[in-house]
């Protein structure tokens, strides 16, 4: 497949990349989606949840595309939330005048990826793993990618790998390789806190959602449809000191956090997954650059992965960008069209990053006097 040409080349197989790749194919695009890994999105057991919750606006355009009811079969649903760890509940309920879809869905990612990815696959999208893009090369009139193999380990192959598109979306995460080759800048403030979070077999009852705040910290917990009755819990401690995202977290580490805050064990065993997590919020300079290049998804902005805020303004910016690329390539609009789509979701990424910074001053810093337990 070296150096074929394509309309538009998707850079990162996630949902946001898989889901725009979609939008592409149904106007009669060519596409070709490349990603890194090499393995399937789930495998059993070993599967994490990461992004997880829906929003209505999501579950509409799912609903659009006849896609909603193979979400909701792995979902879970909710009808409320809260924001930050404030008294008030989000009863998404009273907006059943509005919406049909006036809930939150909890759906694992790994299932996430899997429907978009057998939808394009049933499309007719292009997918290619084990490649990892090292540069993109925009040209007046399209942009090149280049890559190398990679093995299942991730270890460099070594056989070279280039491919052309009209348009290069860098759908590749926060570390984007395609946004450091287009030499955007990624302006924003570091992390200030870190906290924890962690998938593991439950030892005792949970409601779901559910929350725990007092004066030593905030617990977040949910059980989406996964396997082995696990359950995702993230942990808050303000009184901890703040720690390099990358050092690593033990089960014995998590529990003690837990019970810090909580004052009973959870008694978690199997954990698939031990992270920490952090407040870093950025947000691409621009979504467009060279005329050819474009991003989308955690690409183009990061922030607290509060309720699910990033994969829902990445589907959304996907939905945006999709018919838009597909009615300049065929020409059925002008190129000025495309830069509408910066226009309209920029200034949405941006508010989303302030909010969730909002957020994250709330679940870092603790003020709840002890005795107001559990919200539910």
């Amino acid at each position: 497949m070296e150096n074929q040409s394509f309309d538009v080349v998707v850079v990162g197989r996630g949902p946001v990349g898989l889901f725009l790749a979609c939008e592409l194919r149904l106007a009669g695009l060519s596409v070709l989606v490349v990603e890194r890994r090499t393995s399937a999105p789930h495998a059993e057991g070993v599967a994490e949840t990461r992004a997880f919750v829906m929003h209505s606006r999501t579950l509409e355009i799912f609903a659009f595309r006849g896609l909603l009811d193979k979400f909701i079969q792995e979902g879970v649903k909710s009808d409320w939330w809260h924001y930050g760890v404030l008294d008030t509940r989000l009863d998404y309920s009273v907006f059943g005048d509005e919406t049909k879809q006036n809930y939150v869905l909890l759906v694992p990612q790994y299932r996430t990826e899997e429907i978009l990815l057998q939808y394009a696959e049933e499309l007719g999208v292009v997918v290619v793993t084990g490649i990892r893009i090292e540069s993109v090369e925009p040209f007046p009139e399209s942009a090149m990618v280049h890559g190398v193999s990679v093995s299942s380990d991730g270890s460099t192959g070594g056989t070279p790998f280039k491919a052309r598109g009209k348009f290069v979306v860098g759908a590749d995460g926060v570390r984007s390789t395609v946004r450091k080759s287009a030499g955007i800048a990624f302006p924003g403030s570091p992390a200030t806190h870190t906290a924890m979070t962690g998938e593991a077999t439950l030892g005792v009852p949970m409601p779901n959602p559910y929350i725990v705040h007092n004066s030593s910290g905030l617990i977040i917990g949910a059980q989406p449809k996964i396997p082995s009755g696990r359950a995702r819990l993230g942990v808050f401690t303000p009184s901890r000191a703040h720690v390099s995202e990358s050092t690593p977290v033990t089960l014995e580490d998590f529990n003690q956090a837990l019970k810090e805050v909580a004052g009973i064990d959870y008694k978690l065993s199997n954990p698939c997954m031990l992270r920490r997590f952090h407040n870093e919020a950025r947000c691409a300079e621009v979504y467009r650059k060279h005329g050819r290049i474009f991003l989308v998804g955690d690409a183009a902005h990061q922030h607290l992965p509060a309720g699910g805020q990033g994969l829902n303004l990445g589907l959304q910016e996907a939905f945006n960008l999709g018919w838009k690329l597909a009615a300049v390539i065929r020409g059925c609009g002008p190129d000025s069209l495309l830069d509408t789509y910066e226009a309209e979701r920029r200034p949405i990424a941006l508010d989303v990053v302030e909010n969730t910074t909002a957020q994250s001053l709330l679940f870092f810093v603790s003020t709840r006097p002890d005795g107001q337990f559990e919200k539910r």
